[in-house]
């Protein structure tokens, strides 16, 4: 169980030129006062997550394979909010199956090579990584749709709703 950004997170934006922010981090070690923009606000709503995972064990066979199932139930309050905003303007709203759960799962394979896949708000995730020794190597993609309203289908090679791609890649030394 977690809540994030408890009561909200809110972010007002002020401006400053370059000149004022050298001058004032030179002189008092300190960020310019700045002037606010009334019309640049951001909020981060709170949420509430429950999850689990499953990690069997398969005894000495988890040498060779190691597998771990993940699932979240989140967005409880954001979309609480959106369906009272709804209801207050007279509008439907429904809730999707695919904007509530998130699902992931990891095979560790001789305790070095793991290779990773998930599915969170519509987005489409898969990865690889190998932990040698203090060193760490993880790569993963992700792909979306452009629409989120609209059903990701890439089942036929059609790929016109496909708008969010993404690559990440770490190297990491651990100790």
């Amino acid at each position: 169980l977690a809540i994030t950004d408890l009561f909200d997170t809110r972010f007002n934006y002020r401006t400053a030129s370059f000149t004022e922010l050298w001058e004032s981090v030179s002189t008092s070690q300190a960020l310019p006062e700045g002037q606010e923009i009334e019309d640049i606000r951001f909020l981060v709503p709170m949420d509430i997550r429950v999850g689990g995972s499953f990690h069997p064990d398969l005894g000495g066979l988890s040498f060779l394979i190691d597998p771990t199932v993940h699932m979240e139930i989140a967005n409880f309050v954001p979309l609480m909010r959106e369906a009272k905003i709804a209801k207050d303007n007279g509008r439907e709203f429904t809730v999707r199956l695919g904007d509530v759960i998130a699902l992931g799962a990891e095979v560790r394979l001789l305790r070095i090579f793991a290779v990773r896949a998930g599915y969170y708000q519509g987005n489409f995730s898969a990865g690889l990584g190998a932990h040698l020794l203090f060193l760490d190597v993880n790569v993963a993609a992700y792909v979306g749709p452009k629409d989120p309203n609209v059903k990701l289908d890439i089942s036929d090679g059609d790929l016109r709703n496909v708008g969010n791609v993404g690559l990440t890649a770490e190297v990491a030394i651990r100790f």
